[in-house]
């Protein structure tokens, strides 16, 4: 999932709007210090919705869509 990517050692990033190349080093203090600017970062939308009574509903980019629309919306009573 996007708290916890497969990134170890020498990796290149690359921007999917402009076409930059970073190079990075990921060990696992870099990745702890993802994760906790991950759950911040999380933290943070979760209470902007609540204070705006906006439903939110985290998923993973590899959850099947008919699961999200027809069971997981549904659930939040977004969609009837």
């Amino acid at each position: 999932g996007e708290r916890d990517p497969d990134l170890e050692g020498e990796v290149v990033l690359v921007d999917a709007e402009t076409g930059e190349e970073v190079p990075l080093r990921i060990d696992e203090d870099a990745m702890e210090r993802y994760r906790q600017a991950h759950d911040t970062h999380l933290a943070a939308v979760r209470r902007a919705a609540g204070r705006l009574g906006i439903p939110l509903l985290q998923v993973d980019a590899d959850q099947a869509v008919e699961d999200v629309v027809f069971r997981q919306l549904r659930r939040l009573g977004v969609l009837r």
